[in-house]
Order: structure tokens, then sequence, then C-alpha cells
């Protein structure tokens, strides 16, 4: 899975290094990316020990709900999404249709993954916390900032 980022971050990287003119739209694009990458970190932050790269589980951990993880469930993944949302702004109406193919193909790949890696993620967890984790879960919404 960490070896499929490299495709989309090398085009958008290599699309913002070579933009002659930026676009109202391309202003909004990179804030998203910046907005993305920002979640992500603040994420990781507040797992801190017990962060673990999607697809991987640790036995000993812990149930986070602090930080950004009391207001969404998943701000791994939530900042993930983000940051390709921006991504595809920028690099759609910029670079040239051959490099939209390895673009397309790697993000579509991370998408689905992240979507299945958070339905196991979840099982793993209510299994794990049982009662504790339901009860978080009828509270925060798993991708969106709302506090039930």
């Amino acid at each position: 899975m960490k070896l499929s980022y490299i495709i989309p971050i090398a085009i958008y990287g290599y699309t913002l290094v070579t933009l002659n003119v930026l676009f109202t739209l391309d202003y909004l694009a990179i804030l998203l990316t910046l907005l993305g990458t920002v979640t992500v970190i603040k994420a990781k932050m507040d797992l801190g020990s017990y962060h673990v790269w999607t697809g991987y589980k640790r036995e000993d951990t812990e149930l986070v709900v602090r930080g950004i993880y009391r207001w969404i469930r998943h701000p791994l993944y939530v900042g993930i999404f983000i940051f390709i949302f921006g991504a595809l702004f920028t690099v759609i109406p910029h670079v040239k249709w051959f490099l939209l193919v390895p673009f397309f193909a790697s993000l579509s790949y991370i998408v689905i993954f992240l979507i299945i890696a958070s339905k196991r993620e979840t099982a793993f967890l209510r299994d794990k916390f049982g009662d504790r984790f339901s009860q978080y879960c009828e509270k925060v919404h798993p991708f969106l900032p709302f506090y039930k």
C-alpha cells in the first residue's frame, strides 16, 4: 500500500513544479491538499505510538478518542481523501493524458483499499473494545466531522 502513494504524489509534485500559470481553482486545490496533509499529521500525532500503516494492526492498542478522533472516526483516511480531491483539481487541467492513466489507476486502488481498510479496522476495534467502541461509533461519524 505504501508504494501506491508514490505515483499520485510524484505526478502531483511534477504538476506543481511545471505549472506556468495558476488558475483560481488551483489555489483552492492546493489549499485542499494542504488541509488533507494537516489532517493526516494531526491524526498521526493524536494516535502517537498507536499509529500503524493501513492494513496492519497492533494487538496492544488503545482506543484513541481524543483530539481529532473526538470528531472523526477515521481522520487518516479523511485526510488522504481530501488530499486526493485537491490533487485531482490540480492535476486534471494541467497534465497530459498519459500521466492521467497511472494517476487515476493508483488513486482508484488507494480509495478502494482505504474503504475496505476502514471497514476492517472498524470490525477489529469493535471486537477488541466491544461496547466502548460501539458507544464511540454512535457519537462519532466515520468520515465527517459531525459529533452526534
